[in-house]
């Protein structure tokens, strides 16, 4: 269970990495709202984990169904 839990991570990382790398190469006129993290954070040293725990949590706990769903599995 562990290997595969980890396998996964590697994956969403993976995932995380590349959306946040594409939009920070857009440039565009209405920006989403992780857009905006990246413009208001770019002089944060800690702005990769940063970006990458903000969507990770948009992805995960997005809704509140998942959001209860996850406190009740974690608890």
């Amino acid at each position: 269970m562990e290997k595969k839990l980890a396998r996964a991570r590697k994956v969403i990382d993976g995932f995380v990495a590349e959306t946040i790398s594409n939009r920070r190469s857009l440039n565009t006129s209405n920006p989403d709202l992780l857009s905006s993290y990246i413009v208001d954070n770019d002089n944060n040293v800690d702005n990769d984990k940063f970006l990458r725990d903000t969507v990770v949590n948009l992805m995960l706990a997005g809704r509140d169904t998942t959001g209860a769903t996850l406190g009740w599995f974690f608890w």
